[in-house]
């Protein structure tokens, strides 16, 4: 897979713009690859806090959208800050902002001067480390030594013609992660300003379980040790904000082994028949709640798959149960959803709610019920070698 081929259209624009402008020709004094990124360390390192504003554009697997959103970005390195390595601030266009200040995570709404805050020190984390987020973070900047580890990783460099970005010149560094697990063709390229190393445009290609993702993160402005970064606090940028602890509400238990099984009723995919209910009587049957955009559902389907094709003919049906897919923009997805990990044993679509019959609040999540339509077992999430674990309960039950 060639990177310039796997840019969807909406970046392609970007692209082509950047690169008509690019300087293809080679001097002999241009640095290496490790160089490039060594000035940007050697940069970070004379910096303690920056500020800026930045556009992180991104497409997630087979969904046929691209999410983007800018927000002001201020970071103030603290070494001493185990956690991230400094204060963080995200400021977004409609008065909202998520921060970080060595001791909680909060989101906070200027519109109704309220906030949630969040102990990281119980896993609270998810203010700073949301998907995006995460993206549009510099965690070269707050953890410098993160750079110096990707040789280690077995990431190998290639320093491709030089680039304008924001009419300005680049060096332009191509990373090549190596694969890992289902993660695999990974491939970043950074554009570095000549004039202050710092990375001024960083696109991401990646195959995520054979679906392509993406990430372009452009950086509009940016500003080091202004001040505007340095200590802020959160009862001064809201001093009369209603401030919320948050509570973890502890969790109800999916559908308890011994249970009777709520009645599957929906609609099978690709069925005609208008509603169809799918009767436990004289069966073993495995459910199992998944939806497309779940990656551990993804992982699990073409196992399930596999099993089923084992057990289809000795009394055991199996049954995908799933609300969310059955929504006109997700359904346009899944036939190509089903030729890469098709799917042999019926899709029930449900309506919205069914889910909570079964206690399911997280997926995927499996049940084992038995001929007389009791729960015969239960799984939250999805594992290497649980195929076996189900194999050896159907087994049981069908004895």
């Amino acid at each position: 897979m060639t990177f310039a081929r796997s840019i969807p259209l909406v970046f392609c624009a970007v692209i082509h713009s950047i690169m008509m402008s690019g300087q293809t020709g080679e001097s002999a004094d241009r640095p290496s690859p490790l160089e490039v990124i060594g000035m940007w360390e050697q940069t970070v390192l004379t910096h303690s806090s920056v500020a800026y504003r930045a556009t992180i554009r991104t497409k997630f697997s087979n969904l046929p959208d691209t999410f983007s959103f800018t927000e002001k970005v201020l970071l103030e390195r603290i070494p001493q800050d185990t956690l991230f390595g400094g204060r963080i601030l995200f400021t977004t266009e409609d008065s909202a902002f998520a921060a970080y200040d060595l001791n909680y995570c909060y989101t906070c709404d200027m519109a109704s001067d309220s906030c949630d805050r969040y102990d990281p020190k119980k896993g609270e984390n998810w203010p700073i480390e949301s998907d995006l987020r995460t993206m549009i973070l510099w965690r070269a900047f707050l953890k410098p030594s993160r750079l110096q580890g990707l040789p280690e990783m077995g990431v190998k460099f290639e320093l491709l013609p030089d680039t304008i970005v924001n009419a300005t010149s680049c060096w332009h560094v191509r990373s090549l992660f190596p694969n890992k697990h289902q993660v695999t063709n990974d491939i970043r390229d950074a554009y570095y300003s000549k004039e202050s190393h710092v990375p001024l445009l960083e696109i991401r290609s990646v195959l995520v379980e054979g679906d392509v993702q993406y990430s372009h993160l452009l950086i509009h402005e940016f500003s080091f040790d202004t001040g505007e970064a340095s200590g802020f606090d959160i009862n001064k940028i809201m001093p009369h904000a209603v401030l919320t602890d948050y509570v973890d509400q502890e969790r109800e238990a999916i559908l308890p082994v011994g249970n009777k099984a709520p009645t599957l009723i929906g609609n099978i995919y690709g069925s005609s028949e208008g509603v169809d209910s799918i009767p436990y009587a004289g069966h073993v049957t495995l459910v199992d709640f998944w939806y497309m955009q779940c990656p551990p559902c993804r992982s699990s389907v073409p196992v399930l798959d596999s099993l089923y094709g084992v057990y289809k003919d000795r009394g055991v049906q199996f049954v995908g149960v799933n609300y969310w897919d059955k929504k006109a923009d997700n359904l346009d997805q899944l036939p190509a959803f089903l030729e890469k990990r098709p799917i042999h044993y019926p899709i029930l679509f449900v309506e919205e709610g069914f889910e909570e019959s079964f206690s399911v609040q997280a997926h995927p999540a499996f049940f084992i019920i038995d001929k007389d339509g009791t729960v015969a077992a239960n799984y939250e999430g999805y594992g290497e070698g649980m195929n076996k674990t189900w194999a050896e309960k159907l087994d049981e039950l069908l004895k």
